[in-house]
């Protein structure tokens, strides 16, 4: 199973995916325009978006609910976080 760092990201996500301990996103910058970003993550990791580019953390940050678990993001794509639903083509 996969854990989904929790932070600001989601907001402007419209695509992740994580890999091999590596989170990519593509992101919309502050002039909405799309910008690919990667972190490396680990348990426990949080990260925050700035301007489309993702950036650790500090860990009591976590505006974002907890994403539910499951296997689902295993085969999950295209998935983004909007208006406090997620959504993913599974």
């Amino acid at each position: 199973m996969k854990l989904i760092p929790g932070g600001n990201w989601l907001r402007k996500s419209r695509n992740f995916n994580i890999e091999d301990g590596m989170l990519k996103v593509e992101l919309l910058d502050d002039n909405n325009e799309i910008v690919e970003s990667e972190i490396k993550i680990a348990p426990g990791f949080t990260v925050i978006e700035d301007n489309g580019k993702l950036k650790p953390g500090p860990e009591e940050f976590n505006e974002i609910p907890l994403l539910p678990s499951g296997d689902w993001i295993d085969t999950a794509k295209e998935c983004k976080y909007e208006n406090g639903i997620l959504k993913a083509e599974l």
